[in-house]
């Protein structure tokens, strides 16, 4: 579905067909890109993997350098990796795990193989400080969903939930009409509840995973 089929769609659920009280420029362009942000919002905390970066950025250590820019897309960092030896053509990684800056604080001045980093705005900072350059780093990220800025674009969603757009930005339209509403209503709970279906189908289908702790016990869970 492209923006000027959705703009029509809510002008036609909205009973303002030649957009005379809602502006399709003004209005309703902009609340289905607000009403797309909401879509990936939901989807990203049910757990879908549609907005995660394929293939994931790289960028390589800078040796003494700590601090390292995100990628401006970058709207969650799931996932960050090292290639801890770059002379051989199979990949090497090992994870490098997110911590607090308190807990950084025990790392000081330590130089050597990053194992940690902390998330600030819009940059990590690893620890300890790269001692060695050129190893690539790998960040697996759910990026930013860009806008629809002209009618021929489609949102970048799953097609499933084009008309949930829609859904979204004509309740976004604060429409004071309960009757008006009461048909929206219904699709937008046919809709979370797909969605719920789905994230647990992946709960299901998700594999155990064993965490060892620095005491020698595990932790087991989903």
């Amino acid at each position: 579905m492209t923006r000027l089929e959705m703009q029509q769609l809510f002008l036609q659920w909205v009973n303002d067909p030649n957009g005379s009280f809602y502006s399709p420029a003004n209005f309703v362009q902009p609340a289905l890109n607000r009403a797309l942000m909401e879509l990936q919002k939901q989807l990203v905390m049910s757990g879908d993997l549609y907005y995660t970066k394929s293939p994931p950025a790289t960028a390589v250590t800078v040796q003494n350098q700590t601090d390292y820019v995100l990628p401006s897309d970058c709207l969650k960092l799931n996932r960050l990796t090292i290639d801890t030896d770059t002379s051989t053509p199979i990949p090497n990684f090992s994870p490098i795990l997110p911590i607090t800056p308190a807990e950084a604080v025990r790392y000081g001045n330590l130089m050597g193989l990053p194992e940690a980093y902390v998330l600030t705005k819009n940059k990590i900072t690893l620890y300890p400080c790269p001692t060695t350059a050129n190893q690539i780093l790998r960040l697996y990220y759910t990026y930013q969903v860009a806008q629809m800025t002209s009618d021929s674009d489609t949102p970048d969603a799953p097609e499933i939930y084009h008309e949930y757009i829609v859904v979204l930005a004509v309740i976004d339209a604060n429409i004071k009409d309960e009757t008006s509403l009461t048909n929206i209503k219904e699709k937008q709970t046919r809709y979370q509840e797909l969605m719920k279906q789905m994230a647990m189908d992946r709960s299901m289908d998700r594999p155990r995973m064993i965490r060892c702790l620095d005491d020698g016990d595990s932790w087991i869970g989903f």
